[in-house]
């Protein structure tokens, strides 16, 4: 609830993070009267929110479908050590391949949980190829194709956070 500057984080910061994740687009002034302050005290708010790291940046939400579906997979790795050079090495490797859009570190079965968006099945093939080639430390993998998107959005449901205020 605090941020880098030490400065905890109010109601308001939380009505400007969730209009903000409606409309990231929207204008200081508009974003000041929907939350009921005068913009220069909203740009103070959000510059220091930016600053601070809470918002980290700002992004366009895309439609897959209408971009000429895309395969989306989502694929379970185990990796064969659990060292930390292992661990650091892996995650080298999924920063720098843009078609992983998304990667956790996760508890359970599996080490990671990936989400891979492809323009076909080969090029999701191609792209598993490399990552092998790149690594040997990958013990085991199970890939899951989606076959229809119902929900991926991105918003953090900001509200609970307003409890611990």
């Amino acid at each position: 609830m605090v941020d880098r500057n030490d400065e905890a984080l109010d109601e308001r910061d939380y009505q400007i993070l969730r209009e903000l994740q409606r409309n990231a687009r929207i204008r200081v002034v508009d974003l000041a009267n929907r939350i009921s302050l005068s913009p220069s005290p909203c740009f103070s708010r959000l510059k220091r929110l930016e600053d601070s790291g809470v918002i980290k940046g700002y992004t366009a939400i895309l439609d897959y479908e209408k971009l000429g579906k895309p395969v989306v997979a989502y694929v379970n790795v185990t990796l064969s050590s659990h060292t930390r050079r292992e661990f650091d090495q892996f995650e080298r490797l999924v920063n720098d391949i843009p078609e992983i859009v998304s990667c956790n570190l996760i508890s359970g079965d599996f080490d990671y949980m990936l989400k891979i968006v492809a323009l076909n099945i080969d090029q999701l093939h191609s792209l598993a190829s490399v990552m092998f080639a790149k690594t040997n430390s990958i013990a085991k993998h199970f890939t899951f194709i989606s076959t229809k998107e119902v929900k991926d959005r991105g918003i953090v449901p900001v509200d609970f956070f307003l409890d611990r205020v």
